[in-house]
């Protein structure tokens, strides 16, 4: 059986104080238009799902979606605060484009529920202040000197609970 690990790690955030626009696009991005369709039927075939992706739509975060064929060994998919500007966070969220369908959609599940943790706090705006909220809402992971990765169990609870209503 294979061992899949999804951590959050926190690199660089820059701020900026530009206006954001009322009539926001969807929260939820990507370029891939098979992405695009993976987190639709996600949407479709769970409940857990789209109601994360749902609550993404009411938080103050912008969210980038790719899969990535060179995450590390042992990584299934990881989270990046990468700025703060307009009164949104930007996160860039990949996860192992090999995974197979219903792993796939619980381990992105699980991504996008530590973005709805950055959207749900109002103090996070930089990697210090996220590294805070982290620590308290979850445990960290991983440091490396350079990069923290944290864990939450809600995140885990997403991905169990999306794994459990996709079926076999």
């Amino acid at each position: 059986m294979l061992k899949f690990a999804a951590s959050f790690l926190i690199f660089f955030t820059l701020t900026s104080s530009s206006a954001a626009a009322s009539d926001d696009p969807p929260r939820v991005r990507t370029f891939d238009k098979n992405l695009r369709a993976l987190i639709e039927g996600g949407r479709a075939r769970s409940h857990t799902f789209n109601e994360v992706y749902e609550a993404l739509q009411n938080q103050p975060v912008i969210v980038f979606v790719e899969c990535n064929w060179f995450l590390p060994v042992g990584l299934s998919g990881r989270g990046r605060l990468v700025t703060a500007s307009g009164g949104y966070r930007y996160v860039h969220v990949e996860f192992a484009c090999a995974l197979a369908g219903r792993t796939r959609l619980a381990i992105l599940a699980h991504e996008l529920q530590h973005a709805r943790e950055i959207g749900e706090s109002t103090t996070i705006s930089d990697n210090d202040s996220m590294a805070v909220v982290f620590e308290d809402i979850g445990f960290q992971t991983q440091w490396d000197g350079l990069h923290r990765a944290y864990e939450t169990q809600a995140a885990r609870d997403v991905q169990r609970r999306v794994t459990d209503e996709l079926g076999e």
